[in-house]
C-alpha cells in the first residue's frame, strides 16, 4: 500500500497533547488535553490538514477528543473542581462554556443516534444531550475505567480492557467482554467498511466486529502502544505512541498487514482523524509542534454519500 505522508507545523507549544481531529462543517478542529501535562485553553483548526491556526477555549482543562454532530463540536474536561466541565462550538472557531451533570473526570464524548455521549472515567456515571447545552445523568452497569468510545453500527461502544459496553441510545447500557485476557486497555477503536477494529496497547492482537457485539481475534505483525488509527477507503491504519513512530496498514479488514513505519517520521503520535470529503488522514504529535498530512495513493476514492468516484 502507498500513502502519501507529508509533515505539517502547528502553532501550538511544543509539549502540547492534542486530540485526534475531527472534520466536520469544512474544518478540521483539535483540542489540546494538557500543555506539560498542566491544563490548557488551547484548540487549533484547519480547513485543509495542512495550515493550522491555533484558538481559544473559555476555560482551561484537560480536553477530550471533540465530537460533532446536531451542528455542534463538544469536548469534555476531565479536571476540575466544577460542573462547567465542556465546551460547545458551532463553528468549531469560538466556543462556550458548557454546564455537565457532575464535575471532573469526564474523559471521552462521541455523537450519534442524534445525540451527544459523554463518560466519567472509573465510576457508573455517563450523561447524554441532544446539543451539547443541555444534559441529563445517566447510570453505567459497572464503574467502568474508559479508554475509547465511538458510534458503529447504531451502538456506542466504550472500551476498556476485557469489559466493554454497549448502548444504542447512550441511556441504557449493557456490559460485555471483549476476551477475558486482555489486560492492557483499548485505547483505539477505528471502524469503517462496515467493520469495526478494538486494539489493545502492547499487544501483538486486535479484535474485528461488523456489529460490535460478535468479535473476531486478528494478530498484529508487532507490539505496540497503539494509540490511533484510521480507515481509508478499504485500508485500515493503526500508529503507536513511541519513538520512533511504528505504523502497519491492512486492505482486508485487518487480516494482514504491511509496515509502513517508514513514512511516519514524527514521534509520539496521539491519534488520528480523517475527512472523506478531502481524502485525508491527520495524526498529531503528543510532545512535539509536528503532525502527519496523510493521503491513501490508488485509483478511487469513497465520497461521503458512500460512492466510489475516479480521481
Amino acid at each position: 500500500m502507498d500513502f502519501n505522508v507529508t509533515p505539517i507545523t502547528l502553532p501550538t507549544p511544543a509539549g502540547a497533547w492534542l486530540s485526534p481531529p475531527v472534520y466536520a462543517n469544512g474544518l478540521f478542529v483539535s483540542v489540546c488535553n494538557s500543555v506539560n501535562s498542566n491544563s490548557t485553553d488551547i484548540s487549533v483548526t484547519s480547513p485543509d490538514g495542512l495550515t493550522w491556526t491555533q484558538r481559544a477555549l473559555p476555560i482551561y482543562g484537560k480536553w477530550s477528543a471533540p465530537a460533532y454532530g446536531n451542528g455542534a463540536f463538544v469536548a469534555v474536561n476531565s479536571v476540575g473542581l466544577t460542573t462547567t466541565a465542556g465546551v460547545r462550538s458551532t463553528d468549531g472557531i469560538t466556543w462556550g462554556a458548557v454546564t455537565l451533570p457532575e464535575a471532573t473526570g469526564w474523559t471521552q464524548v462521541a455523537f450519534g443516534a442524534g445525540v451527544f455521549v459523554a463518560l466519567k472515567t472509573g465510576t457508573t456515571t455517563a450523561a447524554t444531550s441532544v446539543d451539547g447545552v443541555t444534559w441529563t445523568i445517566r447510570t453505567l452497569p459497572v464503574v467502568f475505567a474508559c479508554q475509547s468510545l465511538v458510534f458503529f453500527g447504531g451502538l456506542f461502544l466504550a472500551f476498556s480492557t476485557s469489559t466493554y459496553l454497549t448502548s444504542s441510545d447512550g441511556g441504557t447500557w449493557t456490559q460485555r467482554t471483549l476476551d477475558a485476557g486482555i489486560s492492557q486497555f483499548v485505547r483505539t477503536a477505528v471502524y469503517g467498511g462496515g467493520t469495526i477494529l478494538a486494539v489493545p496497547r502492547l499487544t501483538t492482537t486486535c479484535f474485528r466486529s461488523t456489529d460490535g457485539i460478535v468479535w473476531e481475534q486478528l494478530s498484529l505483525p508487532v507490539s505496540s502502544d497503539w494509540r490511533g488509527g484510521a480507515y481509508y477507503d478499504g485500508a485500515f491504519t493503526l500508529h503507536s505512541y513511541s519513538n520512533p513512530s511504528v505504523a502497519i496498514a491492512s486492505n482486508d479488514g485487518g487480516g494482514a498487514w504491511e509496515d509502513i513505519s517508514q513514512a511516519f517520521t514524527v514521534a509520539w503520535l496521539t491519534g488520528a482523524g480523517y475527512s472523506q470529503e478531502l481524502k485525508t488522514g491527520i495524526a498529531l504529535s503528543g510532545t512535539t509542534t509536528t503532525g502527519l498530512f496523510i493521503q491513501k495513493l490508488g485509483p478511487f476514492w469513497t465520497n461521503s454519500r458512500g460512492q466510489r468516484e475516479v480521481l
